[in-house]
């Protein structure tokens, strides 16, 4: 008997354990977002010169499907030129953009989500790059605003500062 108690309350621990998981052990929604900002730094990267600029873009499209919005806006403001807003054609235009370095890495840092109806996210991105050997590395301020469509956030629009001297 004393066995079968202990077995039981075993079930009992176990089965409460993993619902108390299930309610509040999931990510919250800053951390997906934060997450989300991750990712985008992680899907713009890579270790050798783009040789082939649309097959580039098109994994680049591929990446952002689940990151961007389709018809995100993306601002740079010292450029004055309105970039692609559809996806794909942003995509390649970065892909094109890209060209100049032999690699390229960026990474998020001092990520401030606000939760909202349609979230605000402040934060910097470290961009370092080599060209021709040379490594270069900057640091700019951005500000976004997300939105959740089918249970998953993506990026609506992203403003990045000029880089700070």
């Amino acid at each position: 008997m004393e066995r079968r108690t202990l077995v039981a309350g075993l079930g009992i621990l176990l089965g409460a354990s993993l619902i108390g998981y299930a309610a509040f052990g999931g990510a919250t929604e800053e951390e997906e977002i934060r997450e989300l900002f991750d990712r985008l730094a992680a899907s713009v990267g890579f270790d050798e010169p783009i040789a082939n600029v649309i097959f580039h873009g098109s994994a680049l499209a591929d990446r952002w499907e689940d990151i961007l919005d389709e018809r995100v806006e993306v601002r740079l403001r010292e450029v004055n030129a309105s970039l692609p807003s559809e996806r794909p054609r942003l995509a390649i235009a970065s892909a094109q953009a890209l060209t100049r370095y032999d690699s390229f890495h960026a990474s998020m840092s001092n990520v401030d989500v606000e939760i909202a109806e349609e979230p605000r996210v402040r934060g910097s991105v470290t961009v370092t790059a080599t060209r021709g050997g040379a490594p270069e590395s900057e640091t700019r301020r951005f500000t976004a605003v997300v939105v959740r469509q089918s249970g998953d956030f993506l990026i609506r629009e992203l403003v990045v500062e000029p880089a700070q001297d």
